[in-house]
Order: C-alpha cells, then structure tokens, then sequence
C-alpha cells in the first residue's frame, strides 16, 4: 500500500469548521443535515482521488464508520456513507455492531491527555457484522 506525502484531510479548514454551529449541531445533536454541510465542506473529489490511489481496489471496500461515544455524533455514519457513494459500494454503520468500551467523550479530554485515554470500542454483533459483507471478504 503506498500513503500520500502528505494528509488527505487537511488540519488548517478543519480547526475553522469546528468552531461553527453546524459542527456542534452534527456532534451532539444528531443532526444529519449539518454533518453533510461539515463534510461537504471538509471533503472533496480531489481527496477521494488520492484514497482511490490509495485503496485501488475501492469497489471492493465498505466503509465502516466509527461507533459514537455519546450516541449522537452522526458524523462518522454520514463520512462512511459518503464514501461508499463515492466507492459506490456498501457502508456499515459502527453504532449497529459495536459499543465504546471507554466513558469519556474525547471532547471531555484535554488534547495532552488524550494519549492515555484510548478509544476502545467492542464488538457485539459479529454474526451481524459478518452478514454485512460480501461472501468474497475477510469476515472476522
């Protein structure tokens, strides 16, 4: 596998976009057309071009999105939507098949601190999960 030069996502816009109302409307408020503005914002086709290098056989990847701490941050689901739409292939939604195993919301966390703090993550429906993929996957 060979990783771009530099970051996909780019850090400079996402600190500017985290200090909007969208951003905080899409992370605790369960509100799916702000995190589609967010991500309309924050992603591009420039940037699934160079995941497609990344991952050139993107057909064949399903996007699984991060499972929320506080349950009401859809921006994981709605980025792993966006890229199966780009992929055009299937997403799983992390909240369907995995519980965090850690309490504390990492906005709770100061940003020096958040290295001894872990996201953990359980999975709990494995016979689902495996269900969700092709025949032709590495099922777990």
């Amino acid at each position: 596998m060979v990783y771009p030069d530099q970051n996909i996502v780019g850090k400079s816009r996402s600190r500017e976009v985290m200090k909007t109302d969208d951003w905080n409307a899409a992370k605790s408020e369960n509100d799916f057309k702000a995190s589609n503005r967010i991500i309309a914002l924050l992603w591009n086709d420039k940037k699934t071009e160079q995941l497609k290098k990344i991952l050139p056989d993107s057909e064949n990847v399903i996007p699984i999105s991060q499972p929320t701490t506080s349950g009401f941050n859809v921006l994981p689901s709605q980025f792993a939507e966006r890229l199966s739409s780009e992929f055009k292939t299937d997403f799983i939604l992390g909240d369907d098949h995995a519980r965090a195993r850690h309490y504390e919301m990492s906005k709770n966390i100061s940003f020096p601190s958040r290295a001894f703090h872990p996201r953990e993550y359980r999975i709990v429906e494995v016979e689902a999960l495996n269900g969700s993929f092709p025949k032709t996957t590495h099922q777990i």
